[in-house]
């Protein structure tokens, strides 16, 4: 129920994300910039590193696909 996010080359927390349930799909972004991720409700949220910010994308999803090498998703 909470994402930690390092960069382990200059050993510093880059984020940390509390969530209400517990997260059954995350990945990043091909920049590492964006974390998406969904939980067990089927919820979908992008999380900004860069910002630290969530939003809810989709009250609803099965399927997740970056498109390779964008910041696209395709769900």
């Amino acid at each position: 129920m909470t994402i930690s996010v390092q960069n382990l080359s200059q050993r510093q927390v880059a984020g940390t994300i509390s969530h209400d349930s517990k997260i059954d799909y995350l990945e990043l972004n091909p920049g590492g910039t964006k974390l998406l991720f969904r939980d067990k409700r089927k919820q979908l949220y992008l999380y900004s590193i860069k910002e630290q910010t969530k939003q809810s994308l989709l009250n609803y999803c099965k399927f997740i696909n970056w498109v390779p090498n964008s910041d696209v998703v395709v769900a």
